[in-house]
């Protein structure tokens, strides 16, 4: 079967072109001939989904964060209050 490039719409010229390139599988170190400009489409749709999960991270520890500050936040205002109420019992018991 033919296969043809998706930049000159005539037969792949497989080696012969730059953009015949050898990829190796991460997993079995199996290597594969593609052409990049063929498998272009499909590495954008992976960087997409990547770029979704790194998203959905961010956004959980920013929530995260918010949650700590929140909650730093209010502990600083009840020792605040506390201390304010000890001055306020040491005061009244001097006078």
């Amino acid at each position: 079967m033919k296969v043809k490039c998706p930049l000159i719409k005539k037969e792949c010229m497989k080696e012969g072109c730059e953009f015949y390139t050898t990829m190796t599988d991460g997993n079995t170190n199996e290597a594969t001939s593609i052409c990049a400009v063929a498998l272009n489409p499909l590495m954008s749709l992976e960087n997409a989904k990547a770029i979704t999960g790194l998203q959905s991270a961010v956004e959980s520890l920013r929530n995260e964060s918010v949650k700590s500050a929140q909650n730093l936040g209010d502990l600083y205002v009840a020792v605040s209050r506390e201390q304010i109420a000890a001055k306020t019992i040491v005061y009244k018991e001097v006078n």
